[in-house]
């Protein structure tokens, strides 16, 4: 019993030792998201980048309009789920939609690429579309900010 009881403070004895050297969780694989949104009845042309880096790029290139800032944590943690859940897109159907914004998105994570160009008709139902719906409200939500003379 004596034995038992000193194995289990040795053990404990070692966690907390390997705790307080600042053993960590190794980090996550990098990842780079780009979502370019153009056409449709308004003649969009509006791009977003987000790195797991913490990078975020805006841009309408319409109204000469590019932000850069770090993203906030939880906007890191819900992409890079969302990143981590995508799965590779299957050919879209073909399906025209004349007055349809285009979404091109491209991912870069865990060595590998996924790229797809689709429109509100093809996202839909795609592994894709919870990603583009974020990345789209990003977008919208910096574009909306008025602009700041610091260059923000």
């Amino acid at each position: 019993m004596r034995t038992h009881a000193l194995g289990l403070a040795a053990i404990a004895f070692l966690m907390t030792a390997a705790s307080m050297l600042g053993a960590q969780t190794p980090p996550a694989s990098p990842w780079r998201v780009t979502l370019r949104l153009s056409g449709g009845l308004l003649g969009l042309d509006r791009e977003v980048t987000v790195a797991s880096t913490g990078e975020l790029k805006v841009s309408d290139r319409r109204r000469s309009s590019e932000i850069t800032r770090k993203a906030t944590p939880t906007e890191l943690a819900q992409i890079g789920s969302l990143v981590a859940d995508l799965k590779p897109i299957e050919a879209p159907r073909d399906v025209l939609c004349m007055d349809c914004p285009g979404y091109d998105l491209a991912v870069q994570a865990n060595g590998r690429s996924i790229v797809a160009s689709l429109n509100p008709i093809t996202l839909s139902g795609t592994s894709a579309e919870p990603l583009v719906r974020a990345l789209s409200t990003v977008l919208d939500r910096e574009l909306a900010q008025p602009p700041n003379p610091s260059g923000r």
